[in-house]
């Protein structure tokens, strides 16, 4: 494996949508591409249905009509609101029509800009819940994705919750690489479990990590319920997660801590899905 290509930035990429809450999800991409030096993509999207591929595989994303809404204002509205940040993004266009009629895009991004919900489901409303959709990109990506939280959301550190397993594994090293390319403040959070101590937490830190920063930045929690998390969790931090935990993994639900943290905070979340690449394999030259 690869180390981190330094000099090659971060890819972010973005599907638009020319409404309120769309801008606020543009501007979070966007702020987010400034801080961590990268390019951002975006996609203005004709059509309410999209094909995504992933090395063989491909994935129908649908949108909300949402994202159709006000075409003839929309190139306005995006160069303003990221003018207002200061970043110039790069237009996704179309590779292909394939047999399906649907458009297809492709997959070579880093990092993916995602709301909570991209198709409301009719009749229900949970304006803290993920919505299915979001859950299947997240499930299938090869890129992390990270989860606005409707109203744009400023943060100045990283947080990573780290339990141990494979998937936070991975979000440990995205926390120690996004810390790397913002110099921002890193902490590790995690609950020791029963039959575990501290040091078996502190090798895992060691080993994966290897200089020991993320160990010695580590706080260790030792409580009998998983809501004292949520306690530690500041309004600045940018919280990265595995988005399953220990358990099987099933298609429409996350870890249960990731269930937690996603339905009860306001913070700009980065989900690492279960085929997530490690940084530096998505970087590689």
């Amino acid at each position: 494996m690869k180390g981190a290509v330094k000099d090659v930035a971060l890819n972010i990429f973005h599907i638009y949508r020319n409404t309120p809450l769309g801008r606020e999800t543009l501007l979070q991409a966007a702020d987010f591409t400034k801080k961590v030096g990268g390019t951002l993509n975006v996609y203005v999207s004709e059509f309410d249905r999209l094909l995504l591929h992933f090395g063989p595989n491909a994935i129908e994303i649908r949108l909300d009509k949402s994202y159709l809404f006000a075409p003839e204002s929309s190139e306005k509205k995006l160069k303003e609101n990221l003018d207002a940040i200061g970043v110039k993004a790069d237009r996704v266009s179309i590779k292909s029509q394939p047999a399906s009629n649907l458009p297809r895009l492709s997959s070579n991004f880093d990092i993916v800009s995602l709301p909570r919900v991209m198709v409301e489901q009719q009749g229900r409303l949970n304006l803290a819940a993920v919505g299915s959709g979001v859950r299947q990109l997240v499930k299938h990506s090869h890129a992390p994705a990270i989860i606005a939280p409707g109203r744009f959301h400023d943060w100045s550190d990283i947080l990573v919750l780290f339990g141990g397993s494979a998937y936070s594994v991975a979000a440990l090293k995205w926390g120690v690489e996004l810390a790397k390319q913002t110099t921002l403040p890193l902490r590790v959070l995690t609950i020791v479990e029963k039959g575990k101590g501290r040091e078996d937490y502190e090798m895992i830190l060691r080993k994966e990590v290897g200089d020991g920063t993320a160990a010695s930045q580590c706080k260790f929690m030792e409580s009998s319920t998983k809501t004292s998390l949520l306690d530690e969790i500041e309004r600045s931090s940018l919280v990265v997660m595995g988005a399953y935990g220990h358990g099987q993994i099933r298609s429409r639900f996350f870890g249960s801590t990731t269930e937690l943290v996603q339905r009860n905070t306001a913070n700009l979340i980065m989900l690492i899905g279960q085929n997530c690449r490690l940084p530096d394999i998505n970087r590689r030259s």
